[in-house]
């Protein structure tokens, strides 16, 4: 069986890849989820962030496609925000603030 061509949206995700930064302060090793801001990715946990937020609550109930980007093994998803309003909220979400 033959792989289907990756999608508009896949190849966006993979060519920015390669020039992806990882922040380090919200790149958690166990993390299960990436999320994807401008040219940075952070790597958090799913249970976290649908519990102080409901759109991502809805978003991850929703759940994975089969064509769904991965990176480091996890769920990518690529956000419309800029990456420093991103931070603010998982800094937040985390108490870090």
């Amino acid at each position: 069986m033959q792989g289907s061509a990756p999608s508009q949206a896949s190849l966006t995700l993979l060519q920015t890849t390669a020039q992806m930064v990882l922040n380090q302060d919200m790149y958690f090793p166990d993390g299960n989820l990436v999320l994807v801001a401008e040219n940075t990715a952070f790597r958090v946990y799913k249970g976290l962030l649908a519990k102080h937020s409901t759109v991502f609550a809805d978003m991850l109930e929703i759940g994975a496609s089969e064509e769904q980007d991965t990176i480091d093994g996890c769920p990518a998803v690529r956000l419309p925000d800029k990456a420093d309003e991103v931070l603010q909220l998982l800094r937040t979400i985390h108490g870090q603030l």
